[in-house]
């Protein structure tokens, strides 16, 4: 709902973070894999997974591939480069 709806995401994070997400977030729908985002780029998590990309204000978004059958490298790991459908998780603040 946050992601979707341009009031609620002001009320929870604020009216900065709010268009910074909202800005990402179409940074996203025009990049055919991660590797595009420049300006940010993700940084990886625990969880081979999921990664996160810095919105704004202590701010970041947590995504994972969504594919039936995600692109990995030999060594276990997701190949990024190769992940062309993302699902957002969850916006969550900085540790």
């Amino acid at each position: 709902m946050l992601c979707e709806n341009s009031t609620t995401a002001t009320r929870e994070l604020g009216e900065v973070a709010a268009e910074r997400l909202k800005r990402r977030l179409a940074d996203l729908r025009a990049a055919e894999s991660v590797h595009d985002l420049v300006a940010s780029p993700p940084t990886q998590f625990d969880d081979p997974r999921e990664i996160s990309l810095p919105i704004a204000s202590g701010f970041r978004l947590v995504l994972r591939s969504n594919h039936l059958e995600t692109p990995m490298l030999g060594s276990h790991s997701v190949d990024w480069s190769a992940v062309e459908r993302v699902k957002v998780m969850r916006v969550e603040q900085d540790d």
